[in-house]
């Protein structure tokens, strides 16, 4: 064990040290011993110094699973915050604009928004409005040059989860990142227990159909998470992608499936006639919620 400890405290250059010191104790032998003795140096050095890079490595491992939304029209300023992310483990979705990070909010996994205040096209507010409507649960930190209470408050009553002024530490956004992602796992996940359906209920505990004549129905998870994302954005038409990447998450750049199909064909014979009938197949662009 001691000897372990003093490897992963090993520098380079004592490495180094090490190796040339062994070299002139092998060149009294034959060149094939004098080689292997070498190469056994040569490697014993590498997994010293590769045992040191995991270790300083092993927090960005935890952070892998993360992805951050980040919304910020200044080049600079994003490019730098999105080297930051990934040198700390993070995977990135970076938008320039408000609109782009629209249509992000509904098609792209992630797991925490860093929204900028002033964006051309829609603002870091409106944002995070559609944030609160489409996938409530997910954290929002709001970023901007305005330290203003009234802004501040602002943000914070439409669901804001913590605000960081401009000019600002990176270690402090990263710092605060991490704190709002500890404490959203307790973010309540279902925020509909019950979805009316024409004839019945869908039970989003138990992720099962209940008739009004006491027959239940169960559904498996891809057609229960089918059928709670259209129902909880019902009067839009979703599409396919969107269903593929928040349902199945799945790139739809990357796949070709029509197990959307399938799952939908499934669901639509537990649901039975009268209840199927309220998701619309819009052709050529997906599916709706009809109120």
């Amino acid at each position: 064990m001691v000897r372990q400890a003093h490897a992963l405290d090993e520098s380079p250059e004592n490495a180094s040290g090490r190796i040339n010191r062994r070299q002139k104790r092998f060149s009294a032998k034959n060149p094939a011993e004098q080689f292997d003795g070498i190469f056994s140096c040569l490697e014993n050095a590498r997994k010293s110094l590769n045992l040191n890079r995991k270790i300083s490595a092993g927090r960005i491992r935890d952070m892998e699973q993360y992805r951050i939304l980040v919304v910020e029209d200044d080049p600079a300023i994003r490019r730098g915050m999105c080297d930051a992310l990934e040198n700390s483990g993070y995977k990135v979705c970076p938008c320039a604009d408000g609109n782009a990070a629209a249509e992000a909010v509904r098609t792209e996994i992630f797991d925490l928004a860093l929204l900028d205040v002033v964006l051309p096209g829609k603002s870091g507010f409106e944002i995070l409005e559609i944030l609160r409507r489409e996938r409530a649960g997910t954290p929002a930190i709001m970023l901007t040059a305005v330290g203003g209470e009234a802004e501040k408050v602002r943000g914070l009553k439409l669901g804001a989860d913590d605000y960081v002024v401009k000019p600002f530490s990176i270690v402090e956004v990263l710092a605060r990142i991490e704190a709002v992602l500890r404490r959203s796992p307790e973010r309540p996940k279902n925020l509909f227990a019950k979805i009316r359906l024409p004839a019945g209920e869908l039970d989003t505990e138990r992720r099962e159909i209940a008739f009004p004549n006491g027959e239940k129905k169960s559904l498996t998870e891809k057609e229960f998470l089918f059928l709670r994302h259209v129902a909880t954005h019902a009067g839009r038409i979703v599409s396919r992608e969107e269903i593929l990447t928040r349902v199945w998450e799945m790139d739809p750049r990357l796949v070709e499936t029509r197990t959307i199909d399938t799952t939908l064909m499934r669901l639509r014979e537990k649901l039975g006639e009268e209840n199927s009938a309220v998701i619309e197949t819009v052709r050529g662009r997906g599916y709706t919620w009809k109120k």
